[in-house]
């Protein structure tokens, strides 16, 4: 039988099988969760400590502790993708926003930086690089501009300014 885990915020007694994990508990029982999916298609689940699980379902982010049938916390966004830097935390996006969670299950969120998403995003030695959308009215497509966050000092470089 599934456990539902849902964002706390609504509830919908009409979803069937969103995104399902199976759990492990330390005394070797196990339970399967059904997670309510975001509007996002991207899922997974990454390691942040023997006690904590990053879980992304449809782009909704949940904290879990295999001990635990519900949330320890729920990410309030919906992420399209996420990538473990080498010193713990975990960087995901969505189409507006960076998202870090520290190894501490702390969360820093960036301002606003993209309209319509991220590209070619990657990490190394600490720092995210990558494209963010600037729309210009002019034409139709949004302009792809070159940026890069160090995760260590949150700081943003290469993002245009109000003229």
């Amino acid at each position: 039988m599934y456990v539902t885990v849902n964002d706390g915020r609504s509830y919908d007694p009409d979803y069937s099988e969103g995104f399902v994990v199976k759990f492990f508990k330390s005394n070797g029982h196990e339970w399967v969760a059904n997670f309510k999916t975001g509007i996002k298609k991207f899922n997974t689940v990454i390691e942040l400590s023997e006690s904590k699980l990053l879980v992304i379902a449809g782009g909704a982010g949940y904290i879990m502790n295999p001990e635990q049938e519900t949330p320890l916390s729920v990410l309030e966004s919906n992420y399209n993708g996420a990538l473990p830097s080498s010193k713990g935390q975990i960087i995901m996006y969505d189409d507006m926003q960076l998202t870090i969670l520290e190894k501490n299950s702390s969360v820093w969120i960036s301002e606003y930086i993209a309209l319509e998403g991220f590209q070619n995003l990657s990490l190394e030695n600490n720092i995210l690089k990558g494209l963010y959308s600037e729309y210009v009215y002019s034409h139709d497509e949004p302009d792809w501009l070159e940026f890069a966050l160090d995760i260590d000092t949150k700081k943003i470089t290469g993002l245009k300014t109000a003229p």
